[in-house]
């Protein structure tokens, strides 16, 4: 249907050759006698003027019909008066149901066309916001990879220009040394990931339980908490889709980094389960706790937590106090597809 609402020069077409129409029964009817009905062709009339695309038109072509209905009984010729007062009355209501269903089947045309023009309306208006949006994301990829991504390249240099070789530091300095390498490579590696965008790669993700076992892993560092991973025996099979592991592994990376920085924990457990469907991941420590709200205040990790917990339309609960550790239990939906 075409969204342009109608003009005047529109309606001219129709309008002429609902008015030639109308003269030309007129005449048919004022040669044939009473008894014939060649009236009820003024309903042909009626459904032409729905091309108008104007109700008023509609209305005075009806009154017109109805003028000419009444005029053909005085010029036409015939004796039979009763037949033809008939003929007429059922052609006149003929008119006037078929003015009115043109009338009905017009404004429905009309909400149509309204419904169109919105409709494009508001994919212009989405479609100018998705242009911008993707404007503003190749704006902050080139600030991020001029700007951020060259300072964090220039901090690896001089923390590799600053240290003593590794064979001369003690152990323990000499992992902390390897893992901040490895952190700050990491996060160079995600930063150009975020720039490019999302990529699939051609492996696939990794099973959930891999994934949380290197991740775990990875946060071994000695003056840090020694956390334990506690998996459900078959979960390492079990793959999520690629944004839900995302959401899972950026959920637990932030609980073991805070708690790694704030907790003064010696040590903590990561339980992953599966249980109808659902995937638990439950992360304690025994550190020095903290008060819930006070976190949503002062800072946006736990928001974040929140945010995608909610976003795969599962539960987060976070269990601490002053002095008593840590619990957080997060519980999202498990669309489960078991790797061979």
């Amino acid at each position: 249907m075409n969204s342009r609402t109608p003009s005047t020069r529109d309606s001219l077409p129709a309008l002429s050759i609902a008015l030639g129409l109308a003269v030309g029964v007129f005449i048919l009817d004022a040669m044939t006698p009473l008894g014939m009905a060649p009236q009820m062709l003024y309903a042909v009339v009626l459904l032409v003027s729905v091309w108008t695309y104007n109700r008023r038109i509609v209305k005075l072509l009806a009154w017109l019909c109805t003028a000419l209905t009444a005029a053909g009984l005085i010029f036409a010729s015939g004796t039979q008066y009763e037949t033809a007062i008939f003929n007429r009355v059922v052609s006149l209501s003929l008119i006037w149901l078929t003015a009115v269903l043109a009338l009905l089947y017009m404004r429905s045309e009309e909400r149509l066309r309204q419904v169109n023009l919105n409709l494009e309306q508001l994919v212009s208006e989405r479609t100018a916001a998705l242009i911008q949006a993707v404007e503003q994301r190749e704006r902050l990829g080139r600030d991020l990879h001029d700007d951020i991504l060259q300072l964090l390249y220039a901090a690896g240099l001089n923390l590799k220009a600053a240290v003593p070789p590794v064979t001369r530091c003690p152990p323990d300095v000499a992992g902390q040394i390897r893992h901040t390498m490895g952190e700050l490579e990491l996060a160079m590696q995600r930063l150009r990931e975020y720039i490019a965008g999302p990529r699939i790669p051609a492996g696939g993700e990794p099973p959930v339980g891999v994934a949380l076992a290197n991740l775990v892993q990875n946060m071994a560092v000695s003056d840090r908490p020694r956390f334990s991973l506690n998996l459900q025996p078959g979960l390492s099979a079990v793959s999520l889709p690629r944004a839900q592991t995302e959401h899972v592994m950026h959920i637990v990376r932030e609980a073991l980094s805070n708690c790694a920085r704030h907790s003064r924990a010696t040590q903590g457990l990561v339980t992953v389960q599966r249980d109808n469907g659902v995937l638990q991941i439950e992360i304690n420590d025994d550190g020095i706790g903290f008060d819930p709200d006070d976190a949503r205040r002062d800072g946006h990790g736990l928001a974040n937590m929140s945010a995608r917990v909610e976003e795969m339309g599962g539960i987060l609960s976070i269990a601490s106090s002053p002095g008593q550790g840590t619990r957080i239990m997060v519980r999202v939906p498990c669309a489960e597809e078991v790797r061979p």
